[in-house]
């Protein structure tokens, strides 16, 4: 698949990386959610943190998904950059997950669904618990609430839902196994094998739809 071909990007405003402040991918995935994709993206583009890249990937909907995210980019004039994916066939969630990290640029990944909402804060927490407390982690993770269709709150904790990534080491020494679901590792390591290295846990910075 071309990327170029199926990729949009918007112009930012000037942003300064340094070793501070590391360049984030913020890799919003969905698929056939049009009811809430609307919430999802202006969740993305609320956070707080900079510089950003955010990337909204839709993986072949054959509803109006697409339609909504590329009206809210083509209206956007905030300061951070904007990535539209739209792919040709679906390639599945983690199809989809490979394809958006091969499209970053961020030296940091931060990944959430299309009817997740993102608190304002969600990129910012992450970043500063996992490279100011654990700056050698692989992974950080963040609670989350879960609401309903109706963003009643049904539960203030859901561990393990949100993620955050050095993009070296989840595409360089990693892939996502479709079969297993499994994160394996690949060259230098002669046999894969499945990472589980959690940096710790941090309050809820987004709402996950059940």
């Amino acid at each position: 698949m071309d990327t170029k071909e199926n990729t949009l990007q918007s112009k930012p405003t000037d942003q300064t990386q340094n070793e501070e402040r590391p360049l984030v991918s913020f890799i919003l995935l969905a698929y056939n959610q049009e009811r809430y994709i609307r919430e999802a993206v202006e969740g993305a583009l609320s956070q707080t943190y900079s510089p950003l890249e955010i990337i909204l990937s839709d993986d072949c909907s054959s509803d109006c998904t697409f339609q909504i995210m590329n009206e809210i980019v083509e209206r956007y004039k905030g300061q951070h950059k904007l990535v539209l994916n739209r792919n040709k066939n679906n390639l599945g969630i983690l199809g989809n997950i490979n394809k958006c990290v091969e499209i970053a640029n961020g030296d940091v990944i931060v990944t959430a669904g299309g009817d997740d909402i993102s608190l304002t804060n969600r990129v910012e927490a992450l970043i500063e618990t996992k490279f100011h407390l654990e700056s050698n982690a692989y992974a950080a993770f963040s609670d989350a609430e879960i609401i309903d269709s109706e963003n009643n709150i049904i539960s203030p904790f859901y561990f393990d839902r949100d993620n955050i990534h050095r993009k070296r080491n989840f595409y360089q020494l990693t892939r996502w196994d479709k079969q297993t679901n499994w994160l394996f590792s690949y060259h230098p390591f002669k046999k894969p094998r499945k990472h589980d290295f959690i940096s710790g846990i941090i309050g809820a910075t987004a709402a996950y739809k059940r």
